[in-house]
């Protein structure tokens, strides 16, 4: 899932700085006899390289306010995944089924429910 993620995500990144390109006026004909594009072009792949970048950690800092895991969640729920397979016997504590509650958006009785593979309803 990750490496599908990863690589939707390089996809619209490529496609998304190529609308930007083109809304900024970037010439490729321009660009390959090596002349300079315009200056309000100039600009606006100036702008592209300051705002998207700083767009982008604005969101990532709203989806980490809205989802935080950190190392503690993330080890919390890979010792839950190791008790579902049987490798951890110690049974949960209320910290962790808080925890893992919290993380997923699921009752912990219902976490490993197969049913939660689509939307939460």
């Amino acid at each position: 899932m990750a490496t599908f993620i990863r690589k939707v995500s390089s996809g619209i990144s490529a496609a998304l700085i190529g609308f930007l390109l083109a809304a900024v006026g970037y010439d490729e004909v321009i660009a390959s006899t090596g002349a300079r594009q315009a200056v309000s072009t100039q600009r606006g792949i100036a702008l592209i390289f300051v705002l998207a970048p700083a767009i982008l950690s604005l969101l990532l800092l709203v989806v980490n306010v809205f989802f935080p895991i950190a190392r503690k969640e993330f080890q919390i729920v890979q010792k839950d995944i190791a008790r579902r397979k049987g490798l951890e016997t110690e049974a949960p504590t209320e910290e962790e089924i808080l925890t893992l509650e919290k993380v997923t958006g699921f009752a912990y009785d219902k976490l490993w429910n197969p049913e939660n593979a689509g939307m939460k309803k």
